[in-house]
């Protein structure tokens, strides 16, 4: 480790960071995908015996395929998305290809905002023309041999016959509202999120 600092705005060094404090850690490290958010830094001298609990990594719950216009931008689009994801963790993506699109990449998202969000970055600050799919969410397909198989897009299905039952991820909520909020303020939210009122 080369050294410890905090920001105050400005990158400030210290002697040690305690618990409680906030800052970075220097370590000359060359390649980011080897830590993680939510890593434990310890010792090599004196190492703790097992991670500190009650970090989860962020979890996509959207996804969505981007495709760049030109395919010559292919590479483009994987370099940009790679210096996105060294301050957005979350972000998470595999190659995809389409008969109609070309090559592109499925993208894993946090929601809805944060695709749109990801997207105008790759558009805006990298000059990307992107075509973005339908945004969609994993399936879980139990199949009737037992198996439990992860199904991102319709053609992934297995058949029919071999299908005992399908799951999709979904929110349940209660809205509350003030008794001076008349009902169909609450009523509208209820179904702009594509919930129930209760």
């Amino acid at each position: 480790m080369d050294g410890v600092g905090v920001k105050r705005p400005a990158e400030t060094p210290v002697d040690a960071l305690t618990v409680g404090e906030v800052g970075y850690v220097v370590t000359g490290l060359k390649d980011p995908e080897a830590v993680h958010v939510g890593d434990t830094l310890t010792w090599a001298s004196n190492p703790c015996p097992e991670p500190l609990p009650g970090y989860r990594e962020a979890k996509p719950m959207v996804y969505t395929g981007l495709f760049p216009i030109d395919n010559k931008d292919y590479e483009n689009l994987r370099d940009a998305l790679d210096k996105l994801h060294v301050n957005d963790p979350s972000l998470v993506w595999e190659p995809e290809t389409s008969v109609a699109l070309g090559f592109g990449f499925r993208v894993g998202f946090l929601g809805l905002l944060h695709m749109e969000v990801v997207k105008e970055r790759l558009e805006r600050e990298f000059n990307l023309d992107l075509i973005a799919t339908s945004p969609s969410v994993d399936y879980h397909v139990y199949k009737t041999d037992g198996e439990m198989i992860d199904v991102r897009s319709p053609q992934d299905l297995p058949e029919a016959t071999r299908i005992e039952r399908i799951e999709e991820p979904y929110l349940k909520a209660k809205i509350i509202c003030r008794p001076s909020i008349r009902v169909p303020s609450c009523s509208s939210l209820s179904s702009i999120a594509a919930l129930r009122p209760t």
